[in-house]
């Protein structure tokens, strides 16, 4: 099964819904996660950290 990070189109939004460190815990656990280009940006996560 696959879960996907998307980036916020809500203005004003600053949450994000996975962060890097959850992100990395999904994959260990074997799920596939997919995350949307800019998708942490406005929480101060940039994508390399994904």
């Amino acid at each position: 099964m696959k879960i996907a990070l998307l980036k916020e189109s809500r203005t004003g939004e600053t949450r994000v819904a996975l962060t890097p460190d959850a992100v990395k815990s999904l994959v260990g656990d074997g799920w596939d996660v997919v995350v949307e280009r800019g998708a942490g940006e406005r929480s101060h996560f940039v994508d390399a950290t994904y």
